[in-house]
């Protein structure tokens, strides 16, 4: 099916495309289950080649630092011991409380925006992913739309790349342990909008994988010397598409379920550790060359070329500098909160709520982070309906 993309875009087309080929998300309405297309650009946005180049060039050196990152003990409990954030302390009890990971594996992904100008835009990171992200399957299949109507772009291989690697994942957990029988949990939330994006993961993997919450993992997986069971199954793997947020955190047996996979001798996307290099803190910190140079002693200055300035927010004398900073130009910045899960970014009359406040432990929350001014273009999207509006892009790796 090809859909025209001019001024005559035939919607019916369109969402037939989606439908047909599984580019769909799901909705609750009022208790009722039902799926719309997923929100997609019905063309691809556009972006520099030397700016795609450049993302795709330094994504090695980003998964390097992580690792880095996480092998620096003491460095990293520092950062989690600045957070004043519950949350994230219970997250930092469980990683003092396990062992180091005997096999590791990350799925990162790195966000970015172009800064300034289209023709002479600069790449900017937004922020590192490593836990939960999220979009590969749809956005391989959003490429196969834009392939399809004759657009001149390089295949998207990003959903069958993850399931590979988690195949690999659980081969390995296998050989190591000498298990001949194995299989895989995706941590998923209950009522999961994005089931489409991860039961495409699973299918391509080619692997036994089954979707549970936290909380069913709680209630139906249990531990043997170390060992973790699934109905007498040995789970080899457990990739987690939630657990960022503590929305994920319903109930305390879901931090108890947190805390049994850690222990584990499963795999884990990510560990606890890796999980804890993605904090908005991390980012922040990076930004400081000295800091950066610590993890990165060639390469860095390439990393660091797409920071925006960062700035942090704790409660001490250049905290409070920063702050008054920031509330002399407020609209030149952005609030980022600590946690995963983006889109919770405060900004105008709030960030001079947040900085206003006389509450430290709600501002150290949060870092500050000079705005990205990203290009806009026409662009025609597809949700409820069409819609024809200037956007702006985001490009993730």
């Amino acid at each position: 099916m090809h859909v025209h993309l001019d001024e005559g875009i035939d919607e019916d087309a369109a969402r037939a495309w989606a439908f047909e080929h599984g580019l769909t998300m799901r909705r609750n309405v009022n208790g009722s289950w039902s799926s719309m297309p997923a929100p997609i650009s019905l063309r691809p946005a556009s972006w520099p080649r030397f700016a795609f180049e450049k993302a795709v060039a330094i994504q090695p050196y980003f998964n390097r630092l992580v690792l880095e990152i996480v092998n620096e003990h003491v460095w990293l409990e520092g950062i989690c011991n600045a957070i004043r954030d519950d949350f994230v302390e219970r997250l930092c009890k469980i990683w003092k409380e396990c062992p180091t990971q005997k096999l590791r594996l990350g799925l990162f992904r790195s966000d970015y925006m172009l800064h300034g100008k289209l023709e002479q835009a600069e790449l900017k990171q937004v922020e590192l992913n490593t836990i939960a992200a999220s979009f590969s399957h749809l956005s391989q299949l959003t490429c196969d739309l834009h392939r399809e109507n004759s657009f001149d772009i390089p295949a998207n291989t990003a959903g069958g790349d993850i399931a590979v690697a988690i195949r690999d994942g659980l081969e390995l957990f296998k050989n190591e342990y000498g298990i001949t029988e194995a299989m895989a949990i995706m941590v998923v939330q209950p009522e999961e909008g994005n089931l489409h994006d991860q039961e495409g993961i699973i299918k391509q993997s080619g692997i036994s994988m089954v979707r549970l919450t936290l909380e069913e993992v709680g209630q139906h997986c249990t531990t043997q010397d170390g060992v973790m069971m699934l109905n007498g199954v040995v789970v080899g793997l457990v990739y987690y598409r939630s657990g960022y947020s503590p929305s994920d955190y319903v109930h305390s047996h879901c931090w108890t379920a947190r805390l049994m996979v850690e222990r584990s001798s499963a795999v884990k996307i990510p560990d606890i550790a890796m999980h804890l290099a993605g904090l908005k803190k991390v980012q922040q910190e990076l930004a400081c060359p000295t800091v950066l140079s610590k993890f990165m002693r060639t390469d860095g200055d390439l990393l660091a070329s797409t920071f925006m300035e960062l700035l942090h927010l704790e409660d001490n004398e250049s905290g409070r500098h920063n702050a008054e900073r920031v509330l002399s130009e407020p609209d030149r910045w952005i609030a980022k909160p600590q946690r995963e899960g983006g889109g919770h970014n405060i900004f105008g009359s709030e960030l001079v709520k947040l900085l206003s406040d006389a509450d430290p432990v709600r501002r150290t929350a949060h870092i500050i982070m000079e705005k990205i001014d990203a290009p806009s273009e026409p662009s025609i999207l597809l949700r409820d309906k069409i819609w024809r509006e200037p956007g702006v892009s985001e490009l993730d790796i």
